[in-house]
């Protein structure tokens, strides 16, 4: 299951060609929402699935964007301890490349993947995953990264 913002956009697609057939692959993108939005709108119950399946969450930059980054963590903390019963990567926001060095956004993202990172330090069942911050594979404008 793939939950995400506007940076998940075509993920699931990417994950299904290159899979088995015997694997089933769902996705609930919602551009431009909170953390909160994205998880309080998912229409599928986590409930059902066990140890054999696989949530990768990839939010959060609207979170950082509009100084809520304290807000969306705990979203996320609630989640993940929600959903004890099933394993969780959790995707870092991305860096922005379309902003300037000194932006303040810049450095808040920064700020919420490493208390992302820390966070979820206590927690068997999750793996957080960095993303590349080559320029390279990214697109044009810089906010999001290409296929």
């Amino acid at each position: 299951m793939i939950i995400g913002d506007s940076h998940a956009r075509g993920l699931s697609g990417n994950v299904k060609n290159n899979l088995d057939e015997k694997y089933s692959v769902c996705g609930f993108v919602k551009p431009g929402v909170n953390i909160a939005t994205q998880i309080s709108s998912m229409t599928v119950d986590t409930t059902l699935l066990t140890k054999n399946d696989l949530i990768i969450f990839w939010g959060g930059a609207n979170d950082v964007n509009k100084n809520n980054s304290q807000e969306g963590l705990k979203h996320l903390v609630n989640f993940v301890q929600s959903n004890n019963h099933t394993n969780i990567f959790l995707m870092c926001v991305p860096p922005r490349r379309d902003l300037s060095e000194w932006s303040c956004v810049k450095s808040e993202t920064e700020v919420f993947n490493r208390k992302l990172s820390k966070l979820m330090k206590p927690y068997n069942h999750v793996v957080v995953v960095t993303t590349d911050t080559d320029r390279n594979f990214y697109t044009r404008h810089g906010l999001h990264m290409n296929n």
